[in-house]
């Protein structure tokens, strides 16, 4: 049973994320305000509102251009749920959360005999690892922590 105080975080949550994931809740192109966006604190620093924001204002758009480039048929858009599963909300944003697992029998995946897994593979390592690593002040692995994992589960 969810108690008062459960119901009304779980509110606050809704409207605060609910129009980030809808398109809405950032800054209106419309307006006239041309002023730029500027990251407040690294991701490790920023609120939930502050984290909200950049994803609507940097990781989804950068997220996006990379994998609509690489394959648009597979990834004609990339909303919230594309990487936080089919439930953002409900999970508060928590990841892994719905994507595909990874089997660590099969890794390394980029030497997989399989053409699309492979192919596949090497797109995330290459670009999509180092890149969300970026956004999010981390290292990608081997050097740093930030790996297949932190958006995958493990089969």
């Amino acid at each position: 049973m969810i108690r008062p105080s459960q119901l009304c975080f779980l509110f606050a949550v809704l409207l605060v994320a609910l129009p980030a994931c809808s398109g809405g809740g950032g800054r209106d192109d419309d307006d006239d305000d041309d002023t730029p966006y500027v990251k407040p604190a690294d991701w490790e620093d920023m609120d939930f509102a502050q984290r909200r924001e950049y994803m609507e204002q940097v990781v989804q758009p950068t997220m996006e251009e990379l994998f609509v480039a690489w394959d648009p048929e597979l990834y004609p858009e990339v909303t919230c749920e594309t990487c936080h599963g089919e439930d953002p909300l409900d999970v508060d944003y928590e990841m892994p959360n719905g994507l595909e697992p990874l089997d660590l029998d099969d890794f390394p995946l980029e030497n997989s005999p399989d053409e699309e897994i492979r192919e596949h593979a090497i797109f995330m390592n290459d670009e999509v690892k180092p890149t969300m690593a970026e956004l999010l002040d981390q290292e990608p692995f081997p050097q740093g922590t930030f790996g297949c994992f932190e958006c995958h589960e493990r089969e």
